[in-house]
Parts: structure tokens; sequence; C-alpha cells
């Protein structure tokens, strides 16, 4: 739902509610009903509880304000039926209003005004995102501009909250030095002699750039073993045997050469 911000001393303002029917649907949860020109059955409530804002004009009060539901302006779609809902400031002072009523099913005829139930609740929605970093970016910027980003799209009426629940730093490690040089020789060995292959990857790995700060002189060889249909941290994720041992003699080469250095 939504009305404009401002209400002046005969001005009428109109909201859209939607309602699985007519009969007996009341807005709000306040304080006094009023009758409904034209209308042929329901009440209305104004809204004590509806966001107000600070501007100089000052907010609206319950008493100036007449609210009726336009039974013959509905319209709909499928399950729900939409209502403009109108607001007549019925005093002699300029006063605005903004923001969202709250939503009430009560009694109408003679005991019109009676609330059953409780309120309608507002829905959340929330999702979480994760950000790549670019090359030469931090998680600091990313995070900025993300907000930005969303912040620029918000929906009229929805509020946005976002809260970082983790960040790690890139890094971009080399790929020389002796290290590196017994690794390749290890896994050239593994491998019946053929060459390893040098290829750029990635990874969300945090504590590597925290590992490369503390020890800058430290040479840092991240290992795994995959294939080409492992599928890693996929429900079906697997490993083909064979490679997994030529893996496991590989590593066990390289600490034998860093061993012996």
């Amino acid at each position: 739902m939504k009305y404009l911000p401002s209400i002046s001393s005969t001005r009428r303002v109109t909201a859209v509610i939607a309602a699985v029917s007519a009969a007996g649907l009341i807005v709000a949860t306040a304080a006094f009903a009023v009758a409904s020109p034209g209308a042929a059955s329901g009440a209305a409530l104004a809204s004590d509880t509806a966001r107000l804002s600070s501007a100089p004009v000052p907010a609206c009060q319950t008493s100036q304000l007449g609210v009726w539901i336009a039974l013959a302006q509905s319209n709909g779609a499928a399950g729900t039926i939409y209502y403009p809902l109108n607001f007549t400031n019925t005093s002699g002072t300029a006063c605005e209003m903004y923001g969202f009523p709250g939503v009430s099913f009560a009694t109408a005829g003679t005991s019109a005004g009676r609330q059953i139930g409780v309120a309608a609740q507002r829905g959340n929605a929330f999702t979480k995102v994760t950000v790549r970093l670019a090359p030469g970016d931090t998680s600091a910027n990313a995070v900025a501009r993300l907000q930005e980003h969303l912040e620029k799209h918000v929906p009229w009426g929805a509020e946005l909250t976002t809260t970082v629940v983790d960040a790690g730093e890139p890094t971009v490690l080399p790929t020389t030095g002796p290290a590196y040089a017994a690794a390749r020789s290890a896994l050239a060995e593994a491998w019946d002699g053929v060459a390893a292959v040098d290829m750029g990857t990635g990874g969300s790995i945090p504590f590597i750039a925290e590992f490369q700060e503390t020890f800058p002189g430290a040479s840092i060889l991240v290992t795994g073993v995959e294939d080409p249909d492992t599928r890693a941290h996929g429900p079906n994720e697997g490993l083909h045997l064979p490679e997994f041992e030529r893996a496991v003699l590989a590593e066990a080469l390289l600490l034998q050469r860093l061993g012996g250095a």
C-alpha cells in the first residue's frame, strides 16, 4: 500500500489495498470508524501507527482524517481484489502523512469496527550474496559498491538492511622459486615424465592472504586433488582413484625434495 505524502484541508489522498473480499475489510489498527460516502458495506479505520514524516508541516492526527474504501473502483487479479482507500483531511489545518497503515479484518454492519483476529504482518525477504573480487580490488570497496547498487534499486516503501557475514582479501601467489621448481619436478615424476602445465585459477581461501602478509618470505603452495569430472564441493563430488594415487605420490616426492634442499 502507498499513499501521497501530504494532505491539505480539503484534499483527498488515495491509496490501494488488496483483500480477498470486500465485506468486513478494515484498514488500520486504530481508533475510530468513519462513514463511507456512497459505499454499501464495510468501514475503515485511520491508523495511529502509520510512520509519519518529520517535515515542517505537522503530522496528521486521526481526529483530522476521514477514511473510506471506494468499493465502486475495485480492480483485481487472480485471487485478489484491489480497492482505492481514500484519506481526506476534514480539519481546517494542513497536515502531512507518510508510511504504511496496518491492515486488519473487522466486523461490519451494526457492530462495525471490531477487529477480527490479529493484524496482518508485513513480509520480509532476505538473500545471501557472494562477491568475487576483481584483480586489485579490496573487500571493503567491493562491499561499499554493492551496497550503493542495492540502495539505488530498493523498491518504493521497502527497507534495506545489509550485514557483512565474512570477508577475505585477495592475493596473487608467485609461481617462481625453489619450492615451485621442486613441485613441478615432483608432479612430472609422478605423471611418468609429463611436465606440469601452469594455468590460472581462483578460489575463496581468505587465510592465504593473511598467511602471505604474516610470512612475506615464505613460498605458499596450495595443493588439491581434482580430475576433470570431480565436481568439487557439489553433492555429487567424486575422485578418480588412479588420479588420487598419482597425487599422493607427487606430494610425497615434493616433501622429499623440500626436505633435502
